[in-house]
């Protein structure tokens, strides 16, 4: 009997894994999360997942093969391995609701909180509501910087105290979302990506004065979205103005020096730029008809047959069947 047992156990350490028993690969997983969420539907949203989640294949393959993929949870352990990869950074333009925060959330984060955990993902915007849509933080907020705060480059290197905060927001980041660049003032934009760069320098070996050549202190994977068909909700300078060779109706005539810095932070991150089409919020005429009505100066009485949709689709408390996790919407 023992001699069996032992047979048995040499057999089992020495049989190759089935190919149903091989932990999925970022790609693989994504694939899976593509077809569930109906990313794949929009060739945009399709090859900007499989675009931006390359890198991150390519770091699993590498610990991989070193025995070290179960260690990519462990914090340090995938920053070690992403230094031998480049930065790749991209932005994605498009009108709302052509899916960019979509893919995004429903494939990208997803597979990479998979992978590398929570610590792994980095998603901040200008404004509070976008950073919630994200579950992420805003930019003052991952920046570790108070409002009023100077934005000014030489008044952002931190205390001590506020390096090792930054330090543990930041040092384990592979993923960087930011999103409604739009709307995101060009110097806050350039302190947040200081304040990263501060966050990061220690564990990436980085020369402490050269933030602005290493945006965001390197994070490896590095993506900004926004529509810049939006209107500007006040006068100041937008970020549009880095890539505009005349002036922009409607912002102020002179700029700063830390106006300068953020638009030479997202014109580098417009080196790949992924242009998404068409719309797949409404799936009807109704509420684009509300908005229209809307839009009339001075407005103007809204039909009851409309007015009765726009109000069967909201939602109804915790208990209403469109809360379930199995529903699909008709159509």
């Amino acid at each position: 009997m023992q001699s069996t047992r032992l047979c048995d156990q040499a057999d089992a350490t020495a049989r190759p894994l089935a190919a149903d028993e091989l932990p999925p690969s970022p790609v693989e997983l994504a694939t899976e999360l593509i077809a569930r969420s109906g990313v794949w539907r929009s060739k945009e949203q399709y090859l900007a997942t499989l675009f931006i989640l390359q890198p991150l294949q390519v770091l699993w393959e590498q610990a991989r093969q070193q025995g070290g993929a179960a260690q990519l949870l462990t914090p340090g352990v995938a920053a070690q391995y992403a230094k031998a990869q480049s930065v790749r950074s991209a932005f994605l333009h498009g009108p709302g609701g052509s899916g960019k925060t979509h893919c995004m959330t429903e494939v990208v984060m997803k597979v990479v909180r998979h992978f590398l955990g929570d610590m792994g993902v980095k998603a901040i915007a200008a404004h509070n509501s976008s950073a919630r849509l994200l579950l992420g933080k805003t930019m003052h907020t991952a920046g570790k910087m108070r409002g009023g705060q100077s934005l000014n480059q030489k008044h952002l290197k931190p205390a001590s105290r506020t390096r090792r905060a930054l330090e543990k927001e930041w040092c384990d980041t592979f993923f960087l979302l930011g999103d409604e660049l739009s709307l995101a003032p060009p110097p806050l934009l350039a302190a947040v990506s200081t304040r990263a760069f501060h966050g990061r320098a220690r564990s990436a070996q980085l020369k402490a004065d050269e933030s602005r050549q290493h945006p965001f202190g390197d994070v490896p994977v590095q993506v900004l979205m926004g529509d810049f068909f939006q209107l500007n909700p006040v006068r100041s300078h937008t970020l549009l103005e880095s890539l505009c060779t005349s002036p922009v109706p409607g912002v102020p005539g002179k700029t700063k020096e830390e106006d300068e810095d953020g638009y030479a932070l997202f014109k580098n991150a417009c080196r790949n730029v992924i242009l998404f089409t068409g719309s797949y919020r409404f799936l009807d005429e109704d509420l684009p008809n509300r908005l229209n009505i809307m839009r009339v100066p001075g407005g103007r009485p809204v039909p009851p047959e409309l007015r009765t949709k726009v109000l069967a689709r909201v939602q109804a408390g915790p208990d209403d069947p469109r809360m379930r996790l199995d529903y699909v919407l008709d159509a």
